[in-house]
């Protein structure tokens, strides 16, 4: 080892060298002696510019790590050159220069933007790392490398989020040193699980534990292993430990997300320091104990989304005798009853009320006025009667009010005032069924607004697009709303979501805000061209089941969001205009039932995103265009009733592997039917019937395999489409089908049904016995074409056909 004042150079910056005293000695001693600081100068800055950063096997332990993940996003980019200390992520100790720390999380929403690929083992030579987070990165359901377990100095670990599977090694119980381990992975692509818990209880300096959405079904040495670590503070399980009822200094217990059966003990009553109980996310059944009311210090009692069942009155009377400090209670979506009458009012420091989706009946005490500090009141889809008057709502703090499905009746003066600024108002399915409320003209700052299916009656206000100017989302459908949409909706310069759809709405279609997204105009009476262009973030558009006139504008194209486009049963005209090379989000693209003409543009086959394209019942002519066969992610093709020639091309079953439905019918298509149709095993809806095809059926018909299969099986059936806000809804695909010759739309059970509609062509030949494997058919119609020989025997073993099978006027015996 070197001079202890060497080292003391190194670690003090105010190290200052003083040469001792040696009494009276020559000048030339002196300047020998004042070389010495010199010297000493230099060795430090020598040794400062020589400096490397970390040691060249963590280095190269790093690279090895970097060279194992795949880095979409490039977070990696400045892992090069020597001085690993500088690298994104890494950090080491400013003495040793050892890596200490290794920072990769994921800082986006989606795990799928995070680096995916495997855990280089060359990590264990990292043995000075104290810290490692890969929160959010996408493993691919991967077990948690044993190797961490090796990392003996880790006192952070965090795995959350990161798609690991299977199960925790329980190596990572050699980590004696770690206060903080994560590893929740709430996904529902992977899972985790363990056999037994024996190894946390080496962690005895566990600090925080998370292990919510982990299956711990299998584990049955709870107290065992945690009662052995007396530093943790913070424990999230998705389980109920039963032992815990025997811990009465616990203050907080967040259990979710477990599936986890049985009850809520009556012991939890014995928890009295509790201050905050959430046990959501179960499958916990049974009735809430009534000691629970015995927790005088809750503030947070949250048990939603489970099987809890019983009738909740002596609950609530309990919670009202002590619960001074209860702020929120969340009992939603559980099948609780009883009435809301006898505590629901008495709990007086209520912030947050949730009972939705329960089976709560009465009405609604008076007495709710009393909770003046309540800011959310949700009791949705309960079973409550009677009316809601200006006396219940004196709630001047009340930001969100939801009592959607029920059969409460909201009734105020024609001049009332409410003391409140709503942020949030949802009556869904409630009877309202009046004009549309004018006292909602003072809510200013309003965001959310649901009034569908309440009855509503009458015109829009004038006032709609200047008063409400804070809304994102607008649901006024399936009502009896009348006139003319309002021109002030395009004041409403935050509108993301709007839908007025199922009225009686009339009249040109007003400009929009360019903030919507979300635009659902359909089945009104709107007439008129096609509205001017909105901004460019919309996303979903159906303006079907109106008079609309007119062609298709331009500017449909160059909307970069667009996810759907429904125009169908209106009464446009013209070409469809040739320019989507620019599009690459539509998956759907619906113009059917209108008198569009021309042939079907090139630049259609650029929408490689496109799920279904329907353009049936129009006028369109030529052939199918090549560019089609460039939609992969196809499971739709409608094109019936049009005027389409030419022969049905090979490559529809070649390249559009995922089709489920192609339909063709009434056109002019000619030729036979190409045999590479059989390889679409996906395919469940044919129907090319009324055309002019000949030649043999279908050779190899026997391999259409979704058709064999007898199973209801759901594909693609609903597009779901949302906004950046709250407000989602779901699209459901729809398609007429015809069965007997009677035609029927047919919507959510679209995707089940299995039909082969040949008829009206002129097909001849036999019928391939291999026909008769397709037992999963509910309809088949060969009928009026030149098709002879004998009906094989196979056919009458088609059990699900038997009404629904059309041979006639063929040639057969």
């Amino acid at each position: 080892m070197g001079a202890p004042w060497l080292a003391s150079a190194f670690s003090n910056p105010c190290f200052l060298y003083k040469p001792p005293s040696y009494g009276t000695i020559n000048m030339k001693s002196i300047m020998r002696l004042s070389v010495l600081p010199l010297l000493l100068l230099l060795l430090v800055a020598t040794k400062i510019t020589t400096s490397r950063g970390c040691s060249g096997k963590e280095r190269d332990a790093l690279f090895d790590l970097k060279a194992s993940f795949k880095d979409p996003q490039s977070l990696l980019s400045s892992w090069r050159g020597l001085n690993c200390c500088n690298w994104y992520g890494v950090t080491c100790n400013n003495m040793t220069e050892h890596v200490i720390k290794l920072d990769l999380r994921n800082h986006n929403f989606s795990s799928k933007s995070g680096l995916t690929g495997d855990i280089s083992p060359s990590l264990v030579n990292l043995t000075h790392l104290e810290y490692l987070d890969l929160h959010r990165n996408d493993f691919g359901g991967a077990v948690i490398p044993e190797f961490i377990g090796s990392l003996n100095n880790l006192r952070h670990l965090d795995l959350s989020s990161a798609e690991f599977g299977g199960k925790i090694p329980s190596k990572i119980g050699n980590l004696s040193k770690l206060s903080y381990l994560d590893v929740s992975f709430p996904s529902f692509g992977s899972s985790s699980s363990v056999d037994n818990l024996h190894w946390l209880s080496r962690l005895s300096s566990l600090v925080y534990l998370d292990m919510t959405y982990c299956n711990l079904s299998s584990a049955s040495d709870w107290l065992v292993s945690l009662n052995m670590l007396a530093s943790l503070q913070e424990l999230r399980f998705s389980f109920f430990p039963y032992w815990l009822t025997n811990i009465q200094t616990v203050s907080d217990i967040k259990l979710a997300y477990c599936g986890f059966h049985g009850s809520i003990p009556e012991a939890v009553g014995n928890l009295t320091a509790l201050s905050n109980l959430g046990l959501y996310g179960n499958s916990l059944g049974g009735e809430i104990p009534v000691s629970i009311g015995r927790l005088c210090n809750l503030q947070t009692l949250s048990l939603s989304n489970n099987n809890l069942v019983g009738d909740f009155d002596n609950v609530g009377k309990a919670l009202s005798v002590c619960m001074k400090k209860l702020l929120v209670i969340n009992l939603a979506n559980n099948n609780l009853s009883g009435s809301l009458t006898g505590w629901l009012g008495s709990v007086s420091s209520l912030l947050s009320i949730d009972l939705s989706h329960n089976s709560f009946s009465g009405p609604v005490p008076s007495n709710i006025s009393h909770l003046t500090k309540l800011n959310e009141l949700d009791i949705s889809y309960n079973l409550p009667q009677g009316v809601l008057s200006e006396e219940h709502l004196n709630l001047s703090k009340l930001d969100s009010l939801v009592m959607s499905s029920n059969l409460l009746r909201v009734s105020v003066g024609t001049k009332w005032v409410p003391p409140f600024q709503l942020n949030e108002l949802k009556l869904h399915s409630c009877p309202l069924e009046s004009q549309f409320p004018h006292w909602l003209q003072t809510q200013t700052t309003m965001m959310t607004l649901d009034l569908h299916s309440t009855g509503t009656i009458g015109p829009l206000p004038d006032w709609l697009g200047t008063s409400l100017v804070s809304l994102t989302g607008l649901d006024l459908s399936n009502n009896m709303l009348s006139g003319k949409l309002p021109a002030s909706v395009v004041y409403m310069k935050s509108l993301e979501f709007l839908r007025l759809d199922s009225n009686q709405l009339e009249g040109q279609i007003s400009n929009m805000p360019r903030s919507i997204k979300v635009l659902d105009l359909s089945n009104n009476s709107f007439s008129g061209p096609l509205l001017r262009k909105s901004g460019s973030g919309l996303q979903f558009t159906s303006l079907s089941n109106n008079h609309i006139n007119g062609s298709i504008p331009m500017y449909f194209c160059d909307l970069s969001s667009f996810s759907v486009i429904d125009l169908s049963n209106n009464n446009l005209s013209g070409k469809i205009p040739d320019c989507w090379k620019q599009n690459r989000t539509i998956i759907r693209l619906d113009f059917s039932n209108n008198s569009l003409e021309g042939e079907i543009p090139s630049s259609v086959g650029s929408l490689t995103s496109l799920l279904s394209l329907h353009l049936s019942k129009n006028r369109l002519s030529g052939v199918l265009p090549t560019s089609l066969r460039s939609y992969n992610n196809l499971h739709l093709l409608d094109l019936g009733e049009n005027n389409l020639e030419g022969s049905i091309p090979a490559w529809i079953g070649h390249s559009l592997q995922l089709l489920a439905i192609l339909r063709l019918r009434s056109n002019q298509f000619s030729g036979n039917i190409p045999d590479e149709l059989s390889r679409l095993q996906g395919l469940h809806v044919l129907d090319l019937a009324s055309n002019k095809l000949s030649g043999p059926l279908l050779k190899s018909i026997g391999n259409l395999t979704k058709m064999a299969s007898t199973k209801s099986e759901l594909i693609q059936p609903v597009i779901f489409f949302s906004t950046n806000t709250e407000h989602s809804s779901s699209y459901n695909e729809s398609l007429y089908i015809t069965t007997k010759g009677d035609e029927r739309m047919y919507s959510r059970i679209l995707y089940l049904m299995k039909s082969i509609d040949l008829s009206e062509n002129e097909l001849t030949g036999e019928i391939h016995v291999e026909i008769g494997a397709l037992v999963g058919l509910k309809n088949l119609n060969l009928s009026r074409n030149r098709l002879s020989g004998h009906i094989p025997d196979t056919v009458g073993r088609m059990d699900l056909l038997s009404p629904l099978i059309s041979l006639g006027t063929n040639f057969l015996v």
